[in-house]
């Protein structure tokens, strides 16, 4: 299906991680050298190849090769010295620990956060920095939040998978501290109400910030500027009132993003650690901002199943707010954590 030429990166499926074109299109160098008994005596933890070797390791199949060479068990060698049309790779980065199980890590980087088309809170578009940071692949579920609170808030759509709803801004505080305790993490949350403060450095959950929403939504450093979440055709990665068929659907169901993150377009409004301020963009810090130190309404994000307030709601520029202390159908959220 490639007419005998390389195709940009990522216009096929990604895999289940998010990661796009690792069978096919062109041939990845790897590190090892090639050792045809290798397998038999390959050390279980972190095997990085033979010693030594005439053959370095290429690996996923290119455009000029027949389907079975594009498994992603296929192992294949050429000299390292080796130049071809059809030869490529890609980077890979050590983690700073462990990836968190259900979690994506998001690269930290620099990019212009609102826009200059949306409505009157979007804009200025203006330069911002996050780092990197740990964000939940999925919506929080009605099975998550019970393993740790113990109660199903939920009414109306009740489902294991469904994304957990009609829970306030405060409620999602203390699940975040709750859930940390429970897995031995320190916990970002002080103080009550709000009062309520947070320790951007402690390795627990948290809500993300407005920014780190955005950075998320968009792709990351990944991003290839959709309007909507991995798309930009919201039916693609968004249940929304015109193919929800009225209710709430189970998380995961839509086309991720480009860093595999789903439904940050659509199914629920998102809960952001930030107040809300309609002018705040106007004087936001470029560095990690993290929003007005007060204010009534909290941030959400990613627009929801219900069709206001507006048809364009899905962005992910587009900024929503509600009272800490109101609960919805449509108001759900999802965890991230500070990359320690």
């Amino acid at each position: 299906n490639s007419e005998g030429k390389t195709h940009p990166v990522g216009q096929k499926k990604p895999n289940e991680l998010g990661i796009y074109d690792m069978s096919g299109n062109a041939w990845e160098w790897c590190w090892d050298w090639y050792d045809v008994n290798y397998y038999k005596n390959s050390p279980p933890e972190n095997p990085t190849g033979a010693a030594a070797g005439t053959n370095r390791i290429y690996r996923g199949g290119g455009v000029e090769s027949h389907y079975f060479w594009v498994t992603n068990t296929g192992r294949y060698t050429f000299p390292p010295a080796l130049r071809s049309r059809s030869m490529g790779m890609r980077v890979v980065k050590k983690a700073a620990g462990p990836l968190p199980q259900g979690m994506v890590q998001v690269e930290g980087g620099t990019y212009r956060m609102g826009n200059r088309e949306g409505g009157v809170g979007e804009k200025p578009a203006h330069q911002v920095t996050v780092r990197s940071f740990y964000m939940g692949k999925y919506e929080v579920t009605q099975e998550e939040w019970m393993e740790v609170m113990g109660n199903n808030p939920a009414v109306g759509f009740i489902g294991a998978k469904l994304p957990v709803h009609t829970i306030s801004w405060y409620e999602v505080i203390e699940y975040c501290n709750k859930r940390s305790r429970k897995e031995g993490l320190t916990p970002c949350y002080t103080g009550t109400g709000d009062e309520v403060a947070c320790d951007f450095e402690a390795n627990g959950y948290r809500l993300p910030t407005e920014a780190e929403w955005e950075y998320a939504g968009r792709g990351g450093m990944q991003t290839r500027n959709y309007k909507y979440s991995g798309s930009d055709n919201p039916d693609e990665v968004a249940w929304n009132s015109k193919n929800a068929g009225g209710t709430l659907h189970p998380v995961g169901q839509k086309k991720p993003n480009e860093l595999g993150i789903y439904d940050m377009s659509g199914n629920m409004w998102e809960w952001c650690w930030d107040w809300y301020r309609q002018e705040y963009y106007k004087n936001s810090p470029t560095g990690e901002p993290k929003g007005p130190a007060s204010g009534q309404h909290r941030v959400k994000r990613g627009g929801s199943i219900a069709p206001y307030p507006t048809p364009d709601h899905h962005w992910t520029t587009f900024r929503f707010y509600d009272e800490p202390y109101l609960e919805f159908y449509t108001q759900g959220f999802r965890v991230v954590r500070t990359v320690k």
